[in-house]
């Protein structure tokens, strides 16, 4: 499953009737985070796959999948944090604007059925996974060369 350039495509919500796409796109998605036993990304969107109704989940590197995410609160003061882009190979990392802490509200999948999580405070690099991911829902990619980019 090659990667598709960027697009300003915004994702749409997961829904029960999306889950069987969703398992077979995730495990291809995954195999895409790891070149042989070398970790080369932390996480991959759906969007980053397809143009074509893409979906909003994107999986971990290390296997979790994250459905309709939702940031429901995060730290007032955002980060630089530096980033690459799997829709950029090759590409220097970038300074970005993040929070260093949030609170995110997600779904998952258990026994074949969309289950809604709890709230999960997340901090550090996972949060800057997150609102990374997150951005590509809606069409924005990482890729300033100059600027400090302003994202979430």
């Amino acid at each position: 499953m090659p990667l598709i350039e960027p697009h300003k495509i915004r994702s749409r919500t997961v829904e029960e009737s999306d889950l069987e796409r969703v398992m077979t796109a995730s495990q291809e998605m995954f195999s895409l985070c790891w070149k042989g036993t070398e970790q080369v990304a932390f996480a991959i969107a759906h969007p980053q796959i397809t143009s074509e109704d893409p979906l909003r989940f994107f999986v971990l590197s290390d296997g979790s999948l994250i459905i309709n995410p939702v940031i429901v609160n995060k730290t007032k003061v955002p980060v630089v944090r530096y980033e690459g882009c799997m829709t950029f190979p090759g590409r220097v990392w970038n300074k970005v604007m993040r929070s260093n802490k949030l609170v995110v509200k997600y779904s998952t999948i258990d026994d074949g059925v969309l289950q809604q999580l709890e709230e999960e405070n997340v901090i550090g690099i996972k949060a800057q996974i997150i609102q990374h991911e997150i951005d590509h829902f809606d069409g924005i990619y990482v890729y300033e060369d100059e600027e400090v980019a302003e994202s979430n």
